[in-house]
């Protein structure tokens, strides 16, 4: 029985190395339209707001750092991803998730360095390092297997009536492993909660 499951996700995996490599490509674009979007937008408009809820989170202190909020934060895309798989939509609105996930994590790491310089680059890292070791891991192996799931429900709803794919989704490995990442998400956020609100005292004081 173990050998089988090591067998059915191997061959999941070896399958989806196409689809591993456009969720790559869309989180990386997301990136560089986050760092070009924060570095033009207008008189700085962005790195104003980030800096002034830096400030306000040294003034306040980082004792209100939230488990659950973190959480959300981790989950929510590989969620939407997730239900996303079942519906012949996902193979257009998975990879836009994707990008907007490279996105606004871009522009919240280049608008922290853009405002504060180099001393920022720490601060970015203990807001965001733990976190997102595991979390994108996470996204890219969920936002590759929902793509290529949504692939398949949108061939047989373009298929010609009557014509049975070759091919159906393994839902369940997929519903397995998935769960498999919310656990590791979760263990994330704890993580994440346990630590960050340190390190990032620590780094505010570089550069406050």
């Amino acid at each position: 029985m173990k050998t089988k499951v090591k067998k059915n996700f191997k061959s999941i995996f070896a399958e989806i190395s196409p689809s591993l490599a456009i969720m790559i490509i869309c989180i990386l674009l997301g990136v560089a339209a986050g760092c070009v979007f924060t570095a033009n937008s207008e008189n700085g408009a962005i790195e104003g707001i980030i800096g002034e809820d830096i400030r306000a989170l040294s003034e306040s202190g980082t004792g209100d750092y939230s488990f659950l909020k973190t959480f959300f934060n981790l989950i929510k895309y590989p969620a939407a991803s997730f239900f996303l798989a079942y519906s012949a939509f996902g193979i257009i609105c998975i990879p836009l998730l994707s990008f907007f996930r490279g996105f606004v994590l871009s522009v919240s790491i280049s608008s922290i360095i853009s405002t504060f310089g180099k001393k920022g680059i720490l601060t970015a890292l203990s807001m965001f390092g733990i976190q997102t070791v595991i979390s994108i891991p996470c996204l890219i192996l969920i936002t590759a297997l929902s793509f290529d799931c949504s692939k398949l429900f949108a061939f047989a709803v373009l298929a010609p009536r009557g014509q049975v794919l070759a091919k159906k989704p393994n839902l369940l490995y997929f519903s397995l492993f998935f769960v498999f990442c919310v656990i590791l998400l979760l263990l994330a956020a704890v993580m994440d909660t346990a630590l960050t609100p340190s390190l990032l005292s620590l780094s505010l004081k570089t550069i406050l």
